[in-house]
């Protein structure tokens, strides 16, 4: 039976339609983070030897990460093919022609990275099926001549849909240029920072630190800088023995004791930045520095109050750890800028 008429909107191909748009954005919005976050270190690859390097442990093919890492002009070969392919994606938006061989491209990148780095992008593989047309692709196979292309419908429906899909195409557009960082459309520096060493990493002065803070709290995300790879961060929370000995990070003391499965670590990284932000921005100029005789309670310390009861039911045996502290790195050491006793028991209410 037939349960829509040939000319009803619902055969317009509106969703796979769609599905390209975005698909074709998630590519290209990639590409464009690289060269804006880190188009030095992508251009010569040193960037892409970086990540490829910090990702070896989890390398599906050891072998070809070793290849790789080991060869400069490999890694250089590999790093322009990724920015083409990805800056290139928005051509299979406007050409049929230009389809298919960049949906193919778009699987090898995928397997590539499948094999010589963590993420693993089944569902972006997956979704790929969906933008093939089998039915033209099969034709010469089965001797059956090519359909038609179908007749854009019209209608009220069809203005609906074109009107969706002019708003969503303004929406990823705009979060591309604000770099905006709100649920649901987010900008993600993925792998797009031009480190090329651990060490190489440039840390701000702390004399900047503030206005840094204030400018990244209006939206300039760049003015403080954003970690992707846990060797990148600027910023973290860190846990102070009771013997005074060498602070641990919380993320890392956590996942010694298999409890933080619950999250990753870009996501914790994402809060911790947001909250160095907000508190830096927040107290004056020239003392970014954690202060616990003012009598105020800046965001950061808040947020470490909150936290605390947390790490006291995840730790097992956090009586050896005095405090909670948020530190910022700088070209000149650490500023603590906020701290929490771990023993406190008071319930810190969030801000109004």
């Amino acid at each position: 039976p037939v349960l829509v008429g040939e000319d009803s909107v619902l055969t317009s191909g509106f969703a796979p339609s769609l599905l390209l748009v975005v698909l074709a954005y998630t590519l290209f919005a990639g590409g464009v983070a690289k060269v804006r976050y880190g188009w030095s270190g992508w251009r010569d690859g040193s960037a892409l030897r970086f990540y490829l390097e910090q990702s070896a442990p989890a390398a599906r093919w050891p072998w070809l990460s070793r290849l790789m890492t080991g060869s400069p002009a490999l890694c250089r070969a590999a790093a322009w093919t990724t920015l083409v392919l990805e800056l290139g994606a928005v051509a299979a938006i406007f050409s049929s022609d230009l389809r298919l061989p960049l949906i193919l491209s778009w699987a090898a990148l995928h397997i590539g990275i499948l094999c010589v780095m963590m993420p693993a992008y089944w569902v972006q593989m997956w979704c790929y099926l969906l933008l093939v047309d089998w039915v033209r692709l099969a034709s010469p196979l089965t001797g059956s001549p090519s359909p038609p292309a179908a007749a854009a419908p019209d209608g009220a429906g069809a203005d609906v849909l074109a009107a969706i899909g002019w708003l969503f195409a303004a929406a990823l557009l705009y979060v591309l240029v604000t770099e905006s960082e709100q649920w649901p459309f987010t900008s993600v520096p993925m792998y797009s920072n031009g480190t090329r060493t651990a060490d190489s990493m440039p840390l701000p002065p702390r004399s900047e630190l503030h206005a840094r803070a204030v400018c990244a709290a209006r939206g300039r995300h760049r003015a403080w800088q954003r970690a992707w790879v846990d060797q990148e961060y600027t910023e973290d929370i860190m846990v102070r023995p009771v013997d005074g000995g060498e602070p641990r990070r919380l993320f890392h003391l956590l996942a010694e004791e298999g409890t933080t499965t619950f999250v990753r670590w870009s996501q914790y990284a994402k809060v911790v930045r947001g909250t160095a932000i907000e508190d830096v921005a927040a107290k004056p100029p020239d003392r970014p520095e954690y202060d616990g005789g003012s009598g105020r309670v800046y965001p950061a310390t808040r947020f470490l109050r909150r936290v605390a009861p947390l790490v006291r039911e995840a730790l097992p045996g956090w009586e050896r750890y005095s405090a909670l502290e948020l530190v910022c790195r700088t070209d000149t050491g650490d500023v603590v800028i906020a701290r929490a006793d771990l023993a406190d028991t008071r319930v810190e209410e969030p801000a109004q």
